[in-house]
């Protein structure tokens, strides 16, 4: 029914096209944010926190216009580690520790220019 109403309407065909290529579109790009982001938790048994397996060099943008930006990200240290130490750890240790990282990578920074 709906072919044979395009058929008889030839100048709605392109409005059909384009309607139906958005949708498709649409559903596109929701199946891979849903798959690809880490922000969207659909199975909570697998990961609670899926966000805190992101590396430093892993791409999480959909499109990315300077790909050597995440290589270059690579090798530098988590900044996440400070805070994955025991609870036992003082508060002093863990700012002299921050202060260590931030030192190490200001210095890759600066040997890179």
């Amino acid at each position: 029914m709906a072919f044979r109403f395009i058929a008889s309407q030839p100048a709605l065909m392109p409005l059909f096209l384009a309607v139906g290529l958005g949708m498709a579109g649409s559903a596109a790009f929701a199946g891979h944010y849903l798959s690809n982001n880490q922000d969207v938790v659909i199975r909570k048994s697998a990961s609670r926190d899926p966000w805190n397996n992101v590396t430093q060099g892993t791409n999480t943008k959909l499109f990315s216009y300077r790909p050597e930006e995440w290589a270059a990200r690579q090798n530098l240290p988590d900044p996440r580690a400070m805070f994955k130490e025991a609870s036992g750890t003082s508060d002093e240790a863990k700012i002299a520790k921050a202060k260590a990282i931030r030192k190490a990578s200001l210095g890759k920074e600066q040997s890179a220019h």
